[in-house]
C-alpha cells in the first residue's frame, strides 16, 4: 500500500467488529460446511470460491489451514460476486454478515460456517471453522476511526468521547448487532494495539504463503 498504517494515521476508536461467514449459493450441491470441505477433497480445483477483489487475505488463511484445493474467482467489488453467488454462477464466498446478512434472511444465500474461537451470538446455529477441524481461522473485520499523522491529543479525546456516546445508544446498537457487528469502545491505545497486530498477523501470512507485492 502507498501508506503505513502504523505511521501515517492516528487511532482514535474502534467501532466494531465482525467475524468472516462462509456461505453457499443455493445452487451449490452441498447444504453444510462438512459437505462443502468434503466436496473439496474428493474434488480438487473443482469448488469456486468468490473474491471481491485482487486477493482475500481471509481466503489465503482458509486455504492455508484448510489445505483444499479450490478456485479463487476475483471480482471488481463485493456486488458483482454476490450477484454471481446467488445466481451460482460460483459456489462459495467468505464475507462479512454486513454484505451477506439480508441475501441470508432472503434464503437467496446458505451460511456454512464462521470464523473465530466461539459461534456467533446472533447466529448461534452456525459452526465455527475450528469444530470442522480448521484451527487458526481467528479473522475478524473491524472498523474504526483514524485521523491523520500526529494528531494532538485534545482533538484524539474529543472524537473518542463523541464515538463513546453515539456507541452507548441503543438504536446504534441494534443496528450494528444485526450486521454481526460486536459494538465496541475501546480507548485510542487499544485502537492502536489492534492495527499493530493485525499488521504483524497478515505480514506473516504473506511469508508463509509466499505472497508478493504486485508491481
Amino acid at each position: 500500500m502507498p501508506y503505513n498504517a502504523l505511521k501515517d494515521f492516528t487511532p482514535i476508536s474502534l467501532i466494531g467488529r465482525s467475524p468472516a461467514f462462509l456461505v453457499a449459493s443455493p445452487y451449490f450441491q452441498v447444504q453444510t460446511a462438512r459437505e462443502a470441505i468434503t466436496f473439496a477433497k474428493a474434488n480438487p480445483g473443482k469448488m469456486t470460491m468468490a473474491i471481491a477483489g485482487t486477493g482475500s487475505v481471509v481466503v489465503d488463511l482458509f486455504k492455508a489451514r484448510s489445505g483444499l484445493n479450490f478456485i479463487s474467482v476475483p471480482y471488481k467489488g463485493s456486488s458483482p460476486a454476490m450477484i454471481d453467488l446467488m445466481s451460482g454462477q460460483v459456489n462459495v464466498m467468505i464475507t462479512t454478515m454486513a454484505s451477506a446478512g439480508t441475501h441470508i434472511k432472503a434464503g437467496k444465500l446458505r451460511p456454512l460456517a464462521v470464523t473465530g474461537n466461539k459461534r456467533n451470538s446472533d447466529f448461534p446455529e452456525i459452526p465455527t471453522f475450528a469444530e470442522l477441524g480448521i484451527n487458526g481461522m481467528d479473522y475478524e473485520q473491524w472498523f474504526g476511526i483514524m485521523g491523520p499523522a500526529n494528531l494532538p491529543k485534545p482533538i484524539i479525546d474529543k472524537i473518542f468521547l463523541a464515538m463513546k456516546q453515539v456507541l452507548n445508544m441503543p438504536d446504534v446498537r441494534e443496528r450494528l448487532s444485526g450486521m454481526a457487528l460486536e459494538v465496541a469502545s475501546p480507548t485510542p491505545e487499544e485502537m492502536k494495539r489492534k492495527v499493530e497486530e493485525d499488521s504483524n498477523r497478515w505480514q506473516k501470512l504473506a511469508v508463509e504463503l509466499d505472497i508478493k507485492p504486485i508491481d
